[in-house]
């Protein structure tokens, strides 16, 4: 029993470290446009938005090479996986940012 409660008092802990760390990420960010334009969709908090821009960078690097966006989500891997998989490093920061909207999902 007393691990039990030494477990919870732990998960207690680690819950309030999040919220101070979810704190900082969103005063770190606020005033970034592009944050705060995906926050405007449902379903897509400060700390899911960051992680996207995180994941994606610089958007007018992409933009430049996509006409659409249907485009842009079929790079996005929400259509056809070729394109992300151009390079390992992309497809690894592409897989990650999709990870995050299907986890928001």
């Amino acid at each position: 029993m007393a691990a039990i409660e030494r477990h919870v008092r732990e998960l207690d802990r680690l819950g309030e470290d999040l919220v101070l760390l979810d704190r900082e990420v969103a005063q770190t960010v606020l005033g970034n446009p592009a944050v705060e334009r995906l926050i405007t969709i449902t379903g897509v908090n400060v700390i899911v938005a960051t992680g996207q821009v995180a994941a994606i960078g610089d958007i007018q690097r992409l933009l430049c090479r996509t006409s659409s966006s249907a485009s842009l989500a079929s790079i996005r891997g929400f259509g056809s996986w070729a394109l992300a998989l151009r390079s390992t490093a992309v497809s690894a920061r592409w897989l990650a940012a999709r990870a995050m909207l299907v986890e928001t999902a």
